[in-house]
């Protein structure tokens, strides 16, 4: 849903992408599966993102709303189609209830979950929504309670953000107003508001506020680059992607990989984990615009970094555009359970070593130093892959150990 009209015009400007995509895949001709699944996926994306527009354009030619809301379920889409018909901005709805305008654009990118029920009654009477008592009731019997407060900012690893340099704990001003001061240096209300629509993909839960504290700190990282031109512009066609995995069998190849992807318009970010967050990648969008992929290289291996890698070029080219999510975050060995890691999966494994190649290998069958630098050499690429690929479909991780590359990924990156 496009809730206001700078949205509007990212969402305009994404279709129009998405269009020449679309049209860019076709004149391939290619009829592989991914493209086939590529071209599903965007046509999707494409109906989706022309729908917002016409419903946004439609609430703005309807004149005056004035609505009697007796669903809880509908309620949060009832608030902002009456605000947006009735022509109230973010802005000016945030000015006559006394709050910020950070505090509209959360509440209603959370679908007002986390206001408390005063505000959510001024808000109504402003917009011209009438909640009925049923309304009110349901929601007391489904235990909705709410706090203005949108976080609880002692809950942030403070003291770990202050050791890396994130944030200082010198002077008079408080914890907390440090934490917003650099939550909106990482993207402005961009990112403020996002903070509730998260979808974790792993099997572990990681704590909630180090995960949005490095994911912060990811996408700081990522407006540097973007500040200093770094960055081209991004097409959602792949066909280069083969270029990127030969780059392997360079001594420096994790640099030139970040050089490579930012060409392209992919942002790569390497931030070790915060405790708690188990993570080992993660593909996200830096202002609805450039793919970041970010790394944390907790294991200190080219297998690892190329499986991540790829894994999280699945994301950018599969989902990131044409899902209902803006962000992936992953474990190695987390438990693979829905169709995004499982494509994403299927992603990395053909794109570092298609089916019809791997089939082939005869280190699959003669597991030795030898038979994995022979197959690594057919295949123009460095042999920490092949080895990697056996170790990972026999789940033994104590064979081929002297061909992952263990410790020549993080000295690139200074970590």
């Amino acid at each position: 849903m496009i809730y206001n009209d700078q949205q509007l015009r990212v969402t305009s400007g994404q279709l129009v992408e998405l269009k020449k995509s679309l049209e860019s895949i076709e004149a391939s001709s290619s009829a592989d599966v991914f493209t086939q699944i590529q071209l599903s996926a965007i046509s999707s994306q494409i109906y989706d993102l022309q729908k917002q527009i016409d419903d946004y354009n439609s609430l703005l030619t309807s004149g005056p709303l004035k609505v009697n809301c007796s669903d809880l379920s509908e309620l949060p889409f009832v608030l902002v189609k009456c605000r947006i018909a009735n022509f109230i901005s973010q802005k000016e709805l945030a000015e006559r209830v006394g709050l910020s305008e950070l505090d509209i654009i959360r509440f209603e990118n959370s679908k007002y979950s986390g206001v408390d029920q005063n505000t959510l009654m001024d808000i109504s009477k402003i917009v011209g929504v009438t909640i009925s008592d049923q309304v009110l009731t349901s929601a007391s019997q489904k235990g909705i309670s709410f706090n203005k407060k949108p976080f609880d900012w002692s809950l942030f690893p403070i003291k770990e953000m202050a050791k890396r340099g994130w944030i200082s704990l010198k002077g008079n001003v408080s914890p907390e107003k440090q934490l917003q001061e650099f939550f909106f240096s990482c993207g402005g209300s961009n990112f403020l508001a996002a903070l509730h629509k998260k979808q974790i993909h792993g099997g572990n839960n990681p704590n909630r506020y180090a995960l949005i504290a490095w994911q912060a700190r990811v996408l700081q990282k990522a407006k540097l680059k973007v500040d200093s031109y770094e960055i081209g512009k991004f097409s959602l066609d792949d066909s280069w992607i083969n270029e990127l995995i030969k780059l392997s069998v360079k001594d420096d190849a994790p640099l030139l990989v970040q050089q490579l992807l930012a060409k392209h318009g992919i942002i790569l970010v390497v931030e070790p984990h915060l405790q708690g967050t188990y993570l080992d990648g993660a593909a996200m969008l830096f202002q609805d615009k450039h793919p970041v992929i970010a790394l944390t290289l907790r294991h200190d291996r080219l297998d690892n970094f190329w499986f991540a890698l790829m894994h999280e070029l699945g994301h950018v080219f599969l989902h990131l555009y044409t899902s209902m999510f803006t962000e992936f975050f992953d474990e190695e060995d987390q438990e693979v359970g829905d169709r995004f890691e499982i494509e994403a999966n299927d992603y990395a494994l053909e794109n570092t070593i298609s089916k019809e190649k791997w089939d082939s290998c005869l280190s699959r069958f003669y597991i030795n130093e030898e038979t994995v630098l022979a197959d690594a050499t057919n295949l123009g690429i460095h042999p920490s892959i092949v080895a990697g690929r056996i170790r990972k479909e026999l789940t033994n991780y104590s064979i081929l150990s002297s061909l992952v590359g263990q410790g020549k990924v993080r000295l690139y990156f200074g970590i």
